[in-house]
């Protein structure tokens, strides 16, 4: 029997799940009441995708021993794929309360990831590190969420200290280099990838980020990489005061601006250099995204085998270059329609202050099945209701700023600012809002 159980746990660490269902299955037959040869089952089946006989498995496990905490664990998992958030947390929470352990943890940490809540995760994350320090899984997915939150810093400092402890740690490696390299330290990034890929060549070769570190090392590359600003890693309160300026300047700018004489075909000076103004700031605002890829795809034309891609990532680097192009020319006709209708692009500049309500409703799985609202299609809902009455303030506020009153256009603004200084937090309490009522 024994021997059937350890063939079993083999079998299922190589993922021949079929092969150790039948080996646990086998145990079961001498041993009907051995807890573990049904919770191995259950996730055995489970990974099969029978939901069926992995739910009817686990009943017979918990059913002998009440007390099974990896049980509840499996429960977890199995809730999961059945979409049903609340069983889910329910059975991993009872396992934490039988056995608090990293790994219970961790997976306390993934249900939160999965609905989207970040917060959650760090809470989860935090006690499994509590427990563990040097829980891979957890540092990596603790990195991942605080890189996602622009606490570059902290998933900076996570993945260096995991480092310290573990020089050979290869995941860490490359998770700092990615943090690395989207901060556009460039040279830095290149070594820890490298050095990623050297201690774990089958999983952790990530060809792409070490092409585009290549590429951000080559002469004008660097320099230029040097001087782009990565806008969108900063702190929300970062963000919303330069969009609050923006929006400002440019409503002082409809003022000035003639609009008549523009399509009589006569620009004074001072709109032309509005013009190009606008034009210079919408690129450059499009550069972090735009320079990478230019990057990326010379490193693949003149270092393709050196990085270890194959000659048809050579052939399709100009299709790449062509669509970056593109970007930017977009980028340019859009600044042209904003710089003499300034009113339109200071509207935008007020309304992305909301970015979390509008990030959180893009993220958001807004389906709805069998006529119940998911966690998260509830969390989208209430940031949407949250949104529309703040877009119709801001955008009123800039149209009487340009066509009415401009003293009481700037009054209605700056109280629209005060209130989207708080979305950031109106986001959170949104979703903390919905997850709260699916749990009731």
């Amino acid at each position: 029997m024994r021997a059937h159980f350890e063939y079993g746990l083999a079998l299922f660490d190589l993922k021949r799940y079929s092969q150790a269902a039948e080996e646990f299955s086998a145990v079961l037959a001498d041993d009907p009441e051995f807890v573990w040869a049904h919770i191995n089952l259950a996730a055995a089946r489970f990974n099969q995708g029978d939901l069926t006989s992995a739910n009817v498995a686990i009943t017979e496990a918990i059913a002998i021993d009440p007390e099974a905490a990896h049980g509840y664990c499996i429960i977890s998992h199995i809730r999961q794929a059945e979409n049903d958030f609340r069983s889910a947390r329910k059975a991993i929470l009872e396992a934490i309360r039988l056995e608090p352990t990293a790994d219970y943890f961790l997976r306390l940490a993934e249900l939160y990831d999965w609905q989207g809540n970040r917060n959650q995760v760090l809470d989860a994350t935090a006690s499994a590190l509590a427990l563990e320090p040097n829980h891979v899984p957890c540092i990596l997915l603790r990195g991942r969420k605080l890189a996602e939150l622009s606490r570059l810093d902290e998933a900076n400092e996570l993945f260096a200290s995991a480092l310290r402890e573990n020089p050979e740690f290869a995941e860490a490696h490359h998770a700092l280099g990615r943090m690395q390299l989207s901060t556009g330290n460039a040279d830095s990034a290149m070594r820890l990838l490298q050095e990623a890929r050297r201690l774990d060549p089958l999983n952790v070769n990530d060809r792409l980020a070490l092409a585009e570190a290549y590429g951000l090392n080559l002469p004008v590359f660097r320099t230029l990489n040097r001087y782009v600003i990565r806008w969108h890693h900063w702190q929300f309160f970062r963000k919303w005061a330069v969009a609050v300026a923006i929006t400002f300047v440019l409503c002082i700018a409809t003022e000035f601006i003639d609009t008549e004489m523009v399509y009589r075909g006569n620009p004074t000076l001072f709109e032309g250099i509005w013009w190009l103004f606008c034009v210079l700031m919408t690129n450059y605002l499009v550069l972090p995204y735009t320079l990478a890829k230019v990057a990326r795809s010379t490193a693949l034309m003149v270092a393709r085998r050196e990085i270890g891609f194959g000659w048809l990532a050579w052939i399709f680097q100009p299709a790449n270059l062509v669509w970056i192009c593109l970007l930017h020319g977009v980028a340019t006709l859009m600044a042209t329609a904003f710089a003499f209708t300034p009113e339109v692009f200071a509207i935008l500049a007020a309304l992305s202050t909301c970015y979390p309500l509008i990030l959180g409703i893009v993220q958001s799985r807004v389906t709805v099945l069998f006529g119940v609202i998911r966690t998260s299609s509830l969390f989208a809902i209430l940031r949407l209701l949250l949104l529309i009455p703040l877009t119709f303030l801001g955008t009123l506020a800039v149209l009487i700023v340009a066509f009415e009153d401009g003293v009481l256009g700037y009054l209605v603004l700056s109280f629209f600012f005060l209130i989207t200084f708080f979305s950031e937090k109106l986001s959170g309490r949104a979703q903390n809002y919905s997850i709260s009522k699916i749990h009731q």
